[in-house]
């Protein structure tokens, strides 16, 4: 056996070559696509922890130890610190790696304060009374020494901010309250650390305005850190509350293919736990306390996001691992056609089909599992990502592909016959149809009618409805198409030319093969389609999520603006406009007929329409709103509101609806509001919180921005275009592009090789026909068109189908399911078919299909006569 098939190997070893290459391709995908959902997945929890401040996401708990006088001081901290660290150690990976070693920070409930010197410009000094047991750590002293307990008739020694001490005019030595002297100053060199986000007043301090008093300072001084054991002088009258916090380590679980719902479960069973506060008696008896954190929160919104991305991405994978397992079909029966007349030889010496099966199987396994596992070492090399026990296999799976694909097609009574593509209508075919039509009408009513399931996995229904339509599109055009042609071959027959006639007619006929071709573009098209359409309806969608998060090109937000200031915005150069928006009653009944809903008004000028035409979409609130008339026109919005109508809003009486919108762009979500002109709102008008402001072209955003934050120093500012430039950059959008452009360019591949393939195993028969049709006068160039007719038709039509069916599953999955997950934003995310995205996959997938047609073209066109017709007289 080995001796026969190194012969026939010999003999024609490029159709094995190309069905070897074909299982390295789509082993390479199969291996690959994991992987890159799996770094995808990585990514995207990334970014979400990212966006977690400390107190969000850090693991937290606190308690409070008895109070207790010890006679001497005593330090607690060994026994506290033990303790945290067998409540991480004693969590389960990848949750214990998630959390860092445990921190700590004490709080006195009552403070400290005193009334500064009158040049400070302070009314009050409000300080914390604060223990942090590693603060030596993580600060520089710069003056005086670290605090210790003193004797018990000694004022506290603390340690103070060394801004914070300029500020309230300390320096070492300093006495306030008459219970607390400045022992050391000291300076924080990494102010950014996130732990001083549960210890605020460790590296900065705040000020709070009262227009009736003044400007009051606020600050922290730290005591020594074993006063968390108790105070020998006996001074507290309430011990210290003790939070331990575990930071998160996000670079742990970010890059190994972590489990998020795995994650979450072990998240929830330590919240759900109590642990010991120490592990000695230092604090008097033990007590347990539980942790917290908003943690799973975040972790259940990146399982919802990762499982709506699975489901694009294992749709989108279908059409090259369809089109791959169409190819390695194509290429066994090409091995075949190839020896035929050696397998015909073994058949008339006495070989029986399950002898040649066994032949053919073996020569497909060993030229298919080589290439699988090249194909799979060649994903492992490019694709970082960690290995599913699935994947090997799967791989030899794929490997056995070819063994099983050449005993199947072998047929000792098939080889050479010709039949037309639209043939067998036998009932089993009716059957499959059927069968096929009714999965798909059953799987999409069900996907219409159903609620997502939950978990973090691939949307199973959401995955195979597509899928399933696709091969229903595939049925549809494998049996219509053929009518065209019949149209065109009468049309032809009737006519002058002979190309025409004899193209249709041999793309009706086409021999083995032309089912093959057909299903590959419909399916790879398709589904090439769908994920580029997903991609730029997601792209975009991060983009309106943008503008509906800042409302216009600069976002203010933070305190509240005087009228001097908004005009010195006005005449800022490069504002074109500035709109404040004041809130004018936060509870307000809203009565639209029989309808009563309580709404947040809001208040704002003309300039809003200005300022929101700087958006994507323009602006969503109509002119009509500032136009006058009675009874006041405003504009109401979320899901609670009433649409539309005339009714009575509290304090200013009757009202009509002139629109109704989802949300108010820059504006804080309720579930209902109302917008109102300002000039019409009876009441007292409060400042505004929030302003927006939209910048000329041309205009330096970053000089604009600058001037702002000169105007308001504590104003929290955000400039559109950065929030774009990090929606770009996001995980979502840039995996996605790399998953989708892979399929897409895989898929062409694929479509291109089954085209060739089908062209070579009918070569033989277009080239005796070409050397007859040349004898009887047909130029060169009329054999390329004929050979063209043959496929061309056929690869138009699947082309136009695959786009159209591609884009209704895009607009059905949009419908189905829930993408807002993944554009960021409180919009559900309208279907938009990017022209270079939608467009440039279509324009690439006809141009290699066109590429395949012209070389099979040209090659007809150079056929030998002479050869081919000597070669006629042989057979």
């Amino acid at each position: 056996m080995i001796s026969l098939l190194a012969r026939q190997f010999r003999a024609s070893p490029w159709p094995t070559l190309l069905l070897a290459f074909t299982v390295a391709v789509l082993s390479l995908i199969v291996t690959a696509v994991p992987r890159l959902s799996s770094d995808l997945d990585d990514r995207q929890l990334a970014q979400r922890l990212s966006t977690l401040s400390a107190i969000q996401g850090d693991v937290a708990g606190a308690f409070t130890p008895p109070l207790t006088f010890p006679s001497e001081p005593r330090d607690p901290w060994p026994g506290i610190r033990g303790a945290a660290a067998n409540t991480r150690d004693s969590q389960p990976e990848p949750l214990r790696s998630l959390l860092q070693p445990p921190q700590f920070i004490g709080v006195q409930p009552v403070g400290a304060s005193w009334t500064p010197d009158e040049s400070s410009g302070y009314y009050i000094v409000m300080a914390e009374l604060l223990i942090d047991p590693d603060l030596r750590d993580n600060a520089e002293l710069v003056d005086g020494a670290w605090p210790e307990i003193g004797q018990p008739d000694e004022p506290f020694q603390v340690a103070v901010l060394d801004t914070f001490a300029e500020r309230a005019q300390l320096e070492v030595g300093s006495l306030t309250s008459n219970d607390y002297v400045v022992s050391g100053v000291y300076r924080v060199p990494d102010p950014d650390n996130s732990r001083w986000q549960h210890n605020p007043y460790g590296a900065d301090y705040h000020e709070n305005e009262d227009p009736n008093r003044g400007t009051e300072l606020l600050g922290g001084m730290f005591l020594d850190p074993d006063l968390a054991a108790g105070d020998p002088s006996a001074r507290f009258q309430s011990p210290f509350a003790i939070t331990v916090y575990f930071e998160l380590d996000a670079a742990s679980v970010t890059a190994s293919g972590v489990d998020v719902a795995e994650l979450s479960a072990q998240l929830t069973g330590m919240q759900a736990k109590r642990y010991p506060t120490s592990t000695d008696d230092v604090l008097g008896p033990n007590q347990d306390f539980p942790f917290h954190s908003e943690l799973g929160a975040a972790l259940d919104q990146v399982l919802d996001q990762q499982r709506t991305t699975r489901t694009p991405v294992a749709v989108s994978a279908v059409g090259p691992i369809g089109v791959g397992i169409a190819l390695v079909v194509l290429g066994a029966q090409l091995v075949l056609h190839r020896r035929r007349s050696s397998v015909a030889l073994l058949s008339a010496r006495g070989m029986s089909r399950r002898q040649l099966r066994r032949v053919v199987a073996t020569e497909g396994a060993v030229a298919g599992l080589p290439a699988a596992l090249v194909g799979h070492l060649v994903a492992l090399a490019l694709v970082p990502g960690p290995v599913p026990w699935w994947s090997r296999p799967v791989t030899v799976l794929i490997g056995l592909l070819p063994a099983a694909a050449l005993a199947w097609v072998v047929r000792d009574d098939a080889h050479g016959t010709r039949r037309e593509v639209a043939s067998g209508n036998g009932r089993w075919r009716l059957v499959a149809e059927i069968l096929i039509a009714l999965a798909a009408a059953a799987a999409t009513w069900r996907l219409l009618t159903s609620e997502p399931a939950a978990g973090g996995g691939v949307d199973l229904l959401g995955a195979a409805s597509p899928v399933l339509v696709a091969l229903l599109a595939c049925l549809l055009v494998l049996r219509v198409y053929p009518l065209p042609l019949r149209l065109l071959s009468g049309v032809f027959q009737r006519g002058r030319g002979v190309t025409g006639f004899l193209g249709a007619a041999r793309a009706l006929r086409e021999p083995a093969g032309g089912v093959v071709p057909v299903v590959t573009i419909v399916l790879g098209t398709t589904m090439a389609v769908t994920g580029a359409a997903l991609l730029g309806t997601i792209s975009v969608g991060t983009e309106r999520a943008a503008w509906a998060e800042t409302g216009s090109d600069v976002h203010v937000s933070g305190p509240k603006l005087g009228d001097e200031t908004l005009e010195s915005m006005r005449a800022i150069e490069g504002v074109a406009a500035v709109a404040p928006i004041s809130q004018g009653a936060d509870n307000a009944a809203l009565t639209v007929g029989e309808t009563t809903a309580r709404v947040r008004v809001w208040l704002a000028e003309p300039d809003l329409i200005d300022a929101y035409l700087a958006g994507r979409d323009g602006s969503p609130v109509p002119g009509s709103l500032f136009d006058g008339g009675e009874p006041t026109p405003v504009v109401v919005g979320g899901p609670e509101a009433p649409t539309d109508g005339t009714g009575t809003l509290d304090q200013l009486g009757e009202v009509r609806i002139v629109s109704h919108l989802e949300q108010l762009p820059g504006v804080t979500d309720a579930a209902a509001w109302v917008l109102v002109p300002r000039d019409r709102w009876p009441g007292e008008v409060g400042r505004p919180t929030t302003t927006l402001v939209s910048l000329a072209d041309g205009a330096d955003a970053e000089a604009v921005v600058a001037d702002i934050q000169a105007l308001s120093p504590r104003a929290r500012i955000t400039l559109v275009d950065d929030e774009l430039e990090a929606l770009r950059a996001s995980p979502t959008v840039a995996g996605l592009s790399r998953i989708f452009v892979a399929l897409a360019l895989g898929t062409a591949v694929l479509m291109v090789l089954a085209i060739f393939t089908a062209q070579i195993m009918t070569g033989r028969q277009r080239r005796s026909t070409a050397a007859v049709l040349r004898t009887l006068g047909l130029r060169p160039g009329q054999l390329r068109s004929l050979t063209a007719w043959e496929l061309g038709p056929v690869v138009v039509v699947a082309l136009l189908v695959g786009v159209a069916v591609g884009i209704g599953l895009a607009a059905l999955m949009l419908y189905t399911v829930d993408f807002r997950s993944l554009t960021g934003g409180g919009l559900t995310p309208r279907l938009y078919l990017d022209p270079l995205g939608v467009g440039g996959v279509a324009v690439g997938l006809l141009l290699a299909t066109a590429l395949a047609v012209a070389v099979s073209a040209w090659l007809a066109g150079r056929t030998n006569v002479a050869e081919e017709l000597r070669h006629g007289e042989e057979r």
